[in-house]
């Protein structure tokens, strides 16, 4: 009898053996999905990158009387600072299972930039307000910018660049180029159209408004996309204000239209910082599995080119073809949920991946749908120059109706504030609890409210 039950209980042993090594086989060899593999192809191809390169001209940004050669040999030594402390880091890593050496990452120069800090002038978040908040202190302000004139000209030579790229390996250390300080100009454009210099108001609004946008759709991080969508707002919301007093007759200049036009699909999926954010994972995901390696059955917890696979889905979905056209119909962007649970076969072999892919995956749906909401004041400051340009027949709700598509959606119309002197649209990720954004009229297109 107990022969037969060791026997038996032998028996169901081996197959379990087989059963669960049977599982972790068909784990470890488990196919990528449709959706990891079109993921990876849209994060994998390479950005259009028009024009020169701002790099240089904005880590030099607070760097005074130096002439380009010099701003780039402070680039070119901060590279190899850079790359010698990279090879630390990375030793460091391998050796004590993560985090980074005492050491910190070099800046540029050998000290951190010292942003500016200056409670007379407007910050990015001020927006419209910051016309108020000049025209109450204009001799603040005034004597606030004149310490700043240098930099305020090398901020608006950053226009004449196409695109933003590292020069540095992207990575979670990597330096960053001191991109707070481009709202320094807002108060500098309020207080020209307060002084009376509304048409080099004007003109500087849309100039720095023109690199914003070069900042949210053609650089390479989500750190410099997501301020330079701040800086457009910011820079939007100047315009507005300073229309709302002046005459609806009064012509933009050229560069507004460039720069103020609404955003392509493409543009608000963010899918260019977002291939830079998975080169930046690849960098950690290759030093890992680096690490993981030297222990004996690491392959069997950690797979690196699977957990590749999962960073795509979390980072490329609103590259897709499918989420582009629903962001074309301004449907709010949706990531798909399909790797959210560890609980998978194909994890059974990558625990650690599928761990840190789950961790990660809902963070990156946050970022398209505030650039829609981008795209979608965009509209309606379109709507607000068109009204502009449109005879004074009629009530504003009829002329709003004859609007021309394209500055707003069947999702997301173009809404006459209660008050009768604004433009609203709703907001799919709003913050302060606020779930519309209101942009003023000019004082000529005034509705008397109901």
């Amino acid at each position: 009898m107990m022969r037969k039950t060791l026997k038996w209980l032998g028996g169901g042993l081996l197959g379990l053996v087989l059963v669960v090594g049977g599982l972790l086989l068909v784990s470890r060899f488990w196919p990528s999905t449709t959706l990891q593999e079109e993921a990876l192809a849209a994060l994998e191809t390479g950005p259009q990158r028009p024009g020169s390169n701002a790099y240089v001209a904005l880590m030099t940004l607070h760097h005074e009387s130096l002439d380009a050669a010099a701003r780039r040999a402070l680039v070119d030594a901060l590279a190899s600072d850079y790359g010698q402390w990279q090879q630390r880091f990375e030793a460091h890593w391998l050796e004590n299972g993560g985090g980074m050496p005492t050491a910190p990452a070099p800046q540029l120069g050998g000290e951190p930039v010292a942003w500016v800090h200056d409670d007379a002038l407007c910050r990015i978040n001020e927006g419209g307000a910051c016309l108020d908040k000049v025209r109450a202190a204009p001799e603040a302000v005034a004597d606030a910018l004149a310490a700043h004139a240098g930099l305020l000209e090398r901020i608006a030579a950053l226009s004449t660049h196409g695109h933003l790229r590292s020069e540095l390996p992207l990575g979670p250390y990597v330096p960053l180029p001191p991109l707070q300080s481009l709202g320094l100009p807002l108060a500098a454009h309020a207080l020209a159209h307060v002084q009376g210099d509304s048409a080099g108001a004007l003109a500087g609004v849309c100039r720095d408004a023109g690199t914003a946008r070069m900042l949210v759709t053609r650089s390479d991080t989500l750190v410099s996309t997501m301020i330079g969508a701040r800086l457009l707002q910011a820079h939007a919301r100047l315009l507005a204000a300073m229309l709302e007093e002046m005459p609806v007759d009064v012509a933009l200049p050229a560069q507004c239209a460039a720069a103020f036009a609404p955003l392509s699909a493409a543009e608000m999926s963010g899918c260019n910082a977002l291939r830079g954010e998975f080169e930046m994972a690849d960098s950690l995901l290759a030093l890992e599995a680096r690490r993981i390696g030297r222990y004996p059955g690491g392959s069997w917890v950690f797979n690196a080119p699977r957990t590749r696979a999962l960073q795509a889905v979390n980072l490329g979905q609103s590259c897709l073809p499918a989420a582009q056209a629903r962001i074309a119909q301004d449907l709010p962007f949706q990531a798909s949920q399909a790797q959210a649970s560890v609980w998978r076969l194909e994890c059974a072999t990558n625990a650690i991946g599928c761990i840190l892919g789950s961790v990660a995956a809902p963070a990156y749906e946050q970022y398209p749908r505030q650039l829609q909401d981008v795209g979608a004041e965009l509209g309606l400051l379109n709507a607000l120059l068109w009204l502009r340009g449109q005879p004074l027949q009629g009530s504003l709700a009829t002329r709003l109706q004859a609007m021309p598509s394209g500055y707003a959606s069947a999702q997301r119309p173009v809404l006459l504030a209660a008050d009768g002197r604004g433009l609203e649209t709703v907001l799919y990720a709003p913050r302060g609890g606020e779930n519309r954004v209101r942009l003023p009229l000019p004082a000529a297109l005034w509705e008397p409210a109901p």
